[in-house]
C-alpha cells in the first residue's frame, strides 16, 4: 500500500478522534477490513470510499441514516455490517457490490425489502432483516434473491 494510502487511513483516525481504526492496516498491504462500529458516526466518512480493496466494513450500532453513492465503489467488500442504524434504504448504487456475501441491515428502519436492488447481487449468501419495521414480505422474495434471510 502506497504512502498515501497510509496517510489517508491515518487521517481518517485522527478526525475520528479513534486509534481502532488502524485495527488490521498494515502499512505494506491493502486495506482490507475496517472496523468503525459503536463511533456514534452519523454518516460514512467518505474517506472510506477510497479503499476499494476492502473486503470487510463493520460500521454497527452508530446512527447512519444514508448511505452516500460511493459506496458502490467498494466492490471487493464481502461482508457489510449496518446493524444498528437508522437506515430505511439502500442507494441504487449499492447493485455494483457484486462481491458482496453476507450484508447485515438488521435492526434499522426499513419498511420494505429493497428487492429489486438485493436480487442483482448474485453471491449474497445471507441478508439479516432482522428487528427492522417490515411488515409484509412479497412473495415472490425467496425466489428472487439467492441468499438466506434472517428475519
Amino acid at each position: 500500500m502506497a504512502a498515501t494510502d497510509y496517510d489517508r487511513v491515518l487521517a481518517l483516525g485522527q478526525r475520528l478522534g479513534v486509534d481502532e481504526v488502524l485495527g488490521k492496516f498494515d502499512a505494506q498491504q491493502r486495506l482490507t477490513e475496517l472496523r468503525l462500529s459503536r463511533l456514534g458516526l452519523t454518516e460514512i466518512p467518505p474517506e472510506v470510499a477510497q479503499f476499494i480493496y476492502l473486503e470487510k466494513l463493520y460500521l454497527n450500532a452508530n446512527t447512519i441514516t444514508v448511505l452516500p453513492p460511493e459506496i458502490g465503489h467498494l466492490v471487493n467488500l464481502q461482508l457489510l455490517g449496518l446493524r444498528e442504524n437508522r437506515l430505511s434504504m439502500l442507494p441504487p448504487t449499492f447493485v455494483q457490490l457484486a462481491s458482496l456475501r453476507l450484508l447485515d441491515l438488521g435492526h434499522n428502519q426499513f419498511t420494505s425489502l429493497p428487492i429489486d436492488i438485493l436480487a442483482q447481487l448474485r453471491r449474497l449468501e445471507l441478508l439479516d432483516i432482522s428487528g427492522n419495521p417490515i411488515t409484509d414480505l412479497p412473495p415472490d422474495v425467496s425466489s428472487r434473491l439467492t441468499s438466506s434471510i434472517k428475519r
